[in-house]
C-alpha cells in the first residue's frame, strides 16, 4: 500500500491530536513546563504588558492640536499601539498554567519578544517626536506636550522591561 501523502497546507503540530477511547481528539505531544523563574518572568512580563498598555493609551487621552496632528508623532504612536497588542495577545496565549503546549510556546514567545521591541522603538520615537513639537512651539499646550512625551517614555520603559522578561523564557 503507498504511503498516504499529508497535504502541503497542514501544520505539523495537528499530528500530535489523536483519537482517545471515546473517541474525541486530545492533544497526545509534547508539553512545555515552565520553572519558578520562568512563571516568575511571565508574569512580570504580563504586567509591564500591561503597564505600558496603560501608558500609551493614556497619552492617546493627553494629545492636544499641535502634538495629535503632528505625522511624526502620531505615526510612531499608531505602530506601538499596533505592536504592543501583538506582544500582549502573545503574552495572553501563554496562560496562566505551568505547563503549556509546545507549539504555542513556540510561536508566542518570539512573538513577545519581538512586539515588546518594536513597541519600545516606536515609543521612543513618539517622545522623540514630542520633544520636537515642545522646542518648535512651547507656548502652546504645554503640559500636554509634557505629558504625552512622558507617557510614552514610560511605555518604552515598560516595554524594555517586558522583552527582557521575555527573554529569560526558554523554549526549545
Amino acid at each position: 500500500m503507498a504511503k498516504e501523502k499529508k497535504k502541503s497546507y497542514r501544520k505539523e503540530y495537528l499530528n500530535d491530536f489523536r483519537p482517545d477511547d471515546t473517541g474525541k481528539y486530545s492533544y497526545q505531544g509534547e508539553m512545555k513546563s515552565f520553572s519558578e523563574a520562568e512563571s516568575a518572568a511571565r508574569k512580570k512580563a504580563d504586567t509591564a504588558g500591561a503597564s505600558a498598555l496603560f501608558f500609551i493609551l493614556a497619552a492617546g487621552f493627553v494629545t492636544g492640536r499641535d502634538i495629535g496632528g503632528k505625522a511624526y508623532v502620531l505615526i510612531p504612536y499608531l505602530i506601538a499601539i499596533g505592536a504592543l497588542g501583538f506582544a500582549v495577545y502573545s503574552a495572553f496565549t501563554l496562560g496562566r498554567k505551568t505547563e503549556v503546549r509546545s507549539y504555542i510556546a513556540k510561536r508566542a514567545v518570539p512573538r513577545m519578544r519581538g512586539g515588546a521591541a518594536v513597541t519600545m522603538a516606536a515609543c521612543a520615537l513618539a517622545a522623540l517626536g514630542g520633544l520636537v513639537t515642545i522646542v518648535i512651539s512651547p507656548g502652546t499646550e504645554l503640559i500636554l506636550k509634557i505629558g504625552f512625551t512622558l507617557l510614552m517614555i514610560g511605555a518604552a520603559l515598560d516595554a524594555y522591561l517586558m522583552k527582557k522578561e521575555a527573554e529569560k523564557l526558554k523554549i526549545s
